[in-house]
């Protein structure tokens, strides 16, 4: 097939058909607008692959999407072949749209939802509406190639601290949506997100250096530089390695310490990879990765969360101390690739170490209390939360090799997670120079956590015919957590809030996770897909505080996904459409418990989310690339959670979750001569609004503040001369002021609500970008 290098696309879903499953799919869903959309869309399908000889394109002219090929199955496939719903972005459209972070890109990406919480570092990704808006244990797996990054244990904050890492030197950023627990095990509930990084070549040396500069319209300027380069060490060995640090303009000014520009910081990294071609069949390489983020504040507005307006004026906060974030973060990984003739052996052995430390003004939630204290002016309560987990992986797993009707793929999956957590609330003052010496604390706790797990797993595929191929599997996996907890302060044991709590806990359970699929393919150009899959999000042991006593362990929930698919490539391959029919049953809830002015983990409540996944890409000419996907999603409760939750009522959306999502992209290349090449691009995104919170908001620490949809509309123009180009960029050119995520204040201590700390985007920002290939 002649594809064309300019012409690198993000390339869309692979789906699941088979009449049983889509029967059962179908027969859930409501005559809503989703299916009359599919309805239309296969109709339309059948009349192009009438026309599809009279009116392709033909010969080695022809503009073609190239096939990209994926691993988030664990083997190596064409992304057509997959019979799942996938999707890939490549580096090369990454580095197109200017991404260098998720929230560059994160919801281009269908049915794909992310929540920032006004950082980088502190994300929450979520997958097909399955969030109840407080996550402290991730929906969606997170890996980079073969590492699993997310952590398991919800005391670890894993489901606020989605692995951000820079795009710089991806390969591409591959999803599966829907659960995914037969190969991937606790927390891909909702999905999988997999960062896969470009390998070390003996081809030859190349590489690229970049540098950029850029100016926000509200705010401070930013910069950055970057680098790659690939180096053979011989005819088997070979070194590649990367590094990058960004300047990351700031846009909010704070009255309340005076600070102009206040959520300005750093972002800064690199990566180093090795590999050993020790013969023809066998591979080894070792990897090395460090990122650190440093920021100065948080990108939060202060609203009135009544009238839905700024309270001290657009892109504006007043916190009473600073509220600084640091992350570091460093992955060690060893991939052992093994041809043996008959199948192929994998070993990836991992070693992980993430270090957090965020600072919030608890003020708006505890200004009753602080108004009656012998406090300076700036008396605030100051909540400092330090994580550091460490985590080490092994995974072994064998695939099958060959064409055969029958193959199968097998493995063994091992982790150990260790996680110290100190969460401290002090009465502060920054005039008396930190803690407020002569009141006691009002919270002050050590959380010490040990997560085991191991797990075995696998898959068989059957082709009975050459179109029509069966999958099944199946994974056991079990885990023991230990838990201790250290804990004193007002907020703890208002009694004695001097005397320290000390409390172990444990726990354990065995989770079978399952999955069938049906994969048919109609003619060359058409496939029908039919999956039905389970996941789960591991449970745990639960504090004991004196004013909860032992309340016993959470247990997981768990997700059953049925779903039918479709995908389509027409002329030649230069149109492709894929579409989506997805139903969810969530059950056992995780969610928050509100005892005695303490949260902890319980289980309740049911819910579904059904919707639509649209994309189409098309090069109707040479140069020329159109991209459209679209998401529809209903998530909701359908039964009451437990009361005294952070919760909600048979009906509630679940929060975080837009009901419609589109990204549309467009991108022309044009040659002006025998070494320049002109291009430009422009990408929009449209999310709908969403809850923060279950709309009963069955909490005493606030209401629901339902963010308001935004647009966004960025352009890029440039040149190529030679192997330089120059790239004129816009992000956000029409200035939306974009809400990403709120937090309502109030609490058992204090009576108001009145204060919607909203995480604001970055304004309308112009910059130039310059690069070098070599």
């Amino acid at each position: 097939m002649t594809t064309m290098k300019q012409n690198t696309l993000p390339n869309t879903s692979a789906n699941q058909s088979g009449e049983n499953a889509m029967q059962r799919t179908i027969g859930k869903f409501k005559p809503t607008a989703q299916c009359l959309m599919v309805s239309g869309l296969l109709a339309a399908h059948a009349v192009l692959l009438a026309n599809n000889q009279a009116h392709a394109q033909t010969g080695a002219d022809a503009p073609m999407l190239e096939e990209v090929v994926v691993t988030a199955s664990k083997r190596e496939q064409a992304l057509s072949d997959v019979p799942n719903s996938v999707s890939a972005f490549t580096g090369e459209f990454l580095d197109d749209i200017g991404a260098f972070s998720l929230q560059d890109y994160a919801t281009s990406l269908p049915g794909v939802q992310y929540a920032n919480q006004g950082t980088p570092g502190q994300s929450t990704l979520t997958m097909r509406g399955i969030a109840t808006g407080s996550e402290p244990t991730p929906t969606v797996a997170v890996y980079l190639d073969e590492a699993a990054l997310s952590s398991n244990s919800a005391y670890s904050g894993g489901g606020g601290l989605a692995a951000d890492l820079a795009t710089i030197d991806l390969d591409r950023v591959e999803v599966l949506r829907g659960p995914q627990g037969t190969l991937y095990g606790a927390s891909a509930l909702g999905g999988l997100f997999k960062y896969v990084t470009r390998k070390p070549t003996t081809d030859g040396i190349e590489g690229r250096v970049e540098a950029e500069y850029s100016d926000v319209s509200e705010g401070s300027d930013g910069y950055g530089v970057n680098g790659v380069i690939n180096l053979p060490l011989g005819d088997s060995v070979a070194l590649r390695a990367s590094g990058y640090i960004k300047e990351l303009p700031g846009w909010v000014d704070n009255v309340g310490t005076g600070e102009d520009d206040s959520n300005e910081g750093e972002q800064s990294g690199g990566r180093l990879a090795l590999a050993w071609d020790a013969t023809d069949a066998l591979r080894l390489t070792l990897t090395g990765i460090q990122q650190t983020i440093d920021m100065d504040g948080r990108t939060q507005v202060d609203f009135n969360p009544n009238s839905g307006k700024p309270v001290y004026g657009d892109y504006v906060t007043s916190t009473r101390t600073a509220e600084p974030f640091e992350q570091d973060f460093q992955l060690l990984t060893g991939v052992i690739e093994w041809d043996l003739g008959f199948a192929s052996l994998l070993s990836a052995t991992s070693y992980q170490d993430l270090d957090s430390e965020r600072i919030t003004d608890e003020f708006a939630q505890y200004a009753p209390t602080l108004a009656v204290l012998p406090l300076p002016d700036d008396g605030t309560a100051r909540f400092r939360v330090d994580i550091a987990t460490e985590k080490f992986d092994q995974e072994i797993r064998l695939a099958s090799n060959g064409d055969g009707r029958l193959n199968w793929l097998g493995g063994f999956y091992y982790t150990k997670q260790e996680s110290d957590t100190i969460q401290q609330l002090d009465f502060w003052s920054d005039d008396l120079g930190g803690a407020v010496d002569f009141l006691p604390v009002l919270a002050d706790i050590n959380l010490d956590l040990e997560y085991e797990e191991y797990a075995v797993f696998g898959e068989l595929y059957w082709s009975l015919t050459d179109a029509l191929e069966l999958s099944a599997g199946l994974r056991w996996s079990q885990n023991e957590q230990d838990y201790k907890q250290d804990a004193l302060g007002l907020a703890i044991n208002p009694v004695d809030p001097t005397t320290p709590i000390a409390a172990p806990g444990d726990s354990d359970e065995d989770v079978t996770t399952w999955m069938v699929s049906a994969k048919w393919d109609a003619t060359d150009n058409a496939m029908f897909y039919a999956r039905v899959a389970t996941g789960y999000r591991a449970g745990g042991p639960n504090p004991v505080l004196a004013t909860t006593g032992d309340l016993g362990n959470f247990d997981s929930d768990e997700t059953t996904n049925f779903e039918i698919g479709y995908r389509g490539a027409w002329l030649e391959n230069s149109l492709q459409t894929n579409a989506t029919l997805f139903y969810i049953d969530w059950d056992d809830i995780q969610i928050t418990q509100i005892i005695g002015g303490a949260g902890v983990r319980a289980n309740g409540g049911g819910a579904t989310s059904e919707g639509l996944e649209l994309e189409v890409m098309w090069l109707p000419v040479a140069g020329l690339t159109l991209g459209l996907n679209t998401t529809y999603t209903d998530a909701q409760l359908t039964e009451d959670t437990p009361s005294l939750v952070i919760g909600g009522l048979d009906g509630d959306a679940l929060p975080l979750t837009p009901e419609w999502a589109t990204n549309a992209f467009a991108e022309y290349r044009f040659g002006l001569g025998d070494s320049m090449e002109g291009f430009a691009t422009i990408n929009y995104r449209y999310v709908d609004d969403r809850d923060t919170r279950f709309d009963s908001a069955l909490t005493p620490f606030g209401d629901n503040y339902v963010l308001e949809s935004y647009g966004l509309l960025d352009l890029r123009a440039g040149l190529v001369v030679n192997a330089v180009q120059f790239t004129l960029w816009g992000r956000n050119i029409t200035d939306e002021e974009a809400e990403m995520n709120s937090a309502v204040y109030g609490s058992p201590f204090s009576t108001e609500a009145d204060l919607a700390r909203v995480v604001i985007g970055q304004p309308r920002t112009v910059g130039l970008t310059v690069s070098y290939d070599f």
